[in-house]
This record gives C-alpha cells, structure tokens and sequence, in this order.
C-alpha cells in the first residue's frame, strides 16, 4: 500500500492534538495529503417548534478544531478539511466510515471515555469493520509523533491478519525493529506460518525477532501488553479480529487499553 492521502478525525477531544502529530508524521514522510475529518455528536437548537442545524454548540466545536488542525499543518503543503455536518450517533458514525474510504489511512483517537459524550465509543471499531480501510487508533495519552519504526505484529494466519499486515507495509518503511508474535493452535503451527511472514517481511526489506505460542498459552494480551513494553513498540499491528489469539481476546479490549497507537484493518 502507497500512502497518497491520510484522514485524521478530529473533534473537541484533548487527543486531537495526539492524532493531528501522528498523522502529520505519516504524511510528511510519504508526501502524502493530510485532511482534517471533523465529526462529533451535537443536538439541534430548538425553540419552541423551530429547530435549527447547526447548533452554535457545534459550530465553534467546528472552527476551533479547525484552527487546531490549520496551526499544527501550517508548514505542510497540501492539507484539507471536511466537516460530516451531522449529530447524532447513527449518523456521525455512518459519515466518517463513508467518507474513510476515500483515502489510503484514517486515523482515529481511542474509543471515547464514558464521560465524554461527543464521540461515538463505537467509532473507531465501526470504521475498521465497515470503511473497507487501515484504520490508525491513537492513545489518549502519551505523544506519538513518528511511528512504526519498532513495531509489534500479531500474526494468527487470518484474513484479517493478512489484511493488516499488507496495509503495515507503507507505514514500516524505514523500520529498524520488528517484532512477529505468532499465534495458533500448536507451537509448531504458528513457527510455521512465522516462517512465511518472515519470508514475507524480508521481501520487503523489514527482519523481524520471531516468538510463536499455541492455544495454551494464558494471558494473550497480558503477553502482547509485555511485548510492548520489553521491545520498546511503537506501533501495534493486529487484524480486527474478534479474537486475536487463546484465550478469547476481545477487540473492544485491544483498542481501548492499547498503550501505543494500534495499525488494524478487517
């Protein structure tokens, strides 16, 4: 995959700044557009049986979001911006998948915190399943301004996985580190599909430190939350699966507690 165009969301979270530096890092690096996607969840103005859209709520939502994005860009040479003009849950979240498949990368903040009531918390998951796109989840926390030089692959022989593996391919170019983590049945499954994405990788001019487990293996995300940790990842590559290894890992789970932004496609 070339990447020509990146989205980034953006909304009044704090994290937007977090989002507007990773996706700025990716697009200067590959000279690719970067366009400002703005959509949160709004109410109408109403009085008495006059309803007015957009609220004022939303559009100074809008124009300071705005000027964020236009600051953190202003040495770049090609940016855009579009607003979905939409509030409620349905409609945010149809707007932004709809509009993520007009370009190579969407990059979106971590599910939103329960008391955060403008973002959709199904967005980011939403998007992966539906847009037919890689989708690039960023932390609330922490900064994030280059990534993919020390990444962390999740490997389990998936559609899913292969998917997500292919798309990591514009975002690892330089990567000095990788890390395989593969996931089967058996041990001896999983050493061989290893065996194939590392031919896979080499390919492309990216070596990788392999480590294979088989269904018996317990904690699969206490181990991939360790492997973040010991290799020093800055990016995590998984398939959106529903499960990502033995035992039952639950996606929802991999995208909200992520500690580095997380590279996913289904």
């Amino acid at each position: 995959m070339t990447l020509t165009s990146i989205f980034v969301h953006m909304d009044a979270d704090e994290g937007a700044k977090a989002r507007i530096d990773v996706a700025k890092s990716l697009a200067q690096r590959a000279g690719a557009s970067l366009t400002g996607v703005f959509g949160q969840r709004s109410y109408a103005e109403q009085v008495g049986t006059i309803v007015t859209w957009p609220s004022r709520e939303y559009v100074e939502a809008v124009e300071a979001a705005r000027a964020l994005f236009t600051r953190a860009t202003a040495d770049m040479p090609a940016t855009g911006w579009h607003d979905v003009n939409r509030g409620s849950t349905s409609e945010v979240v149809k707007e932004i998948t709809r509009y993520a498949r007009y370009g190579d990368l969407m990059v979106i903040g971590q599910p939103a915190d329960i008391g955060n009531e403008a973002v959709p918390p199904q967005l980011a998951e939403e998007v992966t399943e539906h847009s037919g796109r890689p989708v690039l989840i960023v932390p609330h926390g922490g900064v994030f301004k280059e990534v993919g030089r020390r990444p962390l692959i999740v490997w389990n022989d998936s559609r899913e996985a292969a998917r997500v593996l292919h798309d990591s391919l514009a975002l690892l170019e330089g990567c000095t580190e990788a890390t395989l983590l593969s996931l089967a049945v058996s041990v001896d499954e999983a050493r061989q599909s290893c065996r194939e994405v590392e031919r896979y990788l080499a390919c492309h001019g990216i070596a990788a430190k392999s480590e294979c487990h088989g269904e018996n293996r317990e904690g699969v995300w206490e181990l991939v939350l360790d492997r973040i940790a010991s290799t020093g990842a800055d990016l995590l590559v998984v398939g959106a699966h529903r499960q990502i290894g033995f035992p039952f890992v639950s996606f929802d789970v991999v995208l909200q507690e992520a500690p580095v932004p997380v590279l996913t496609a289904s």
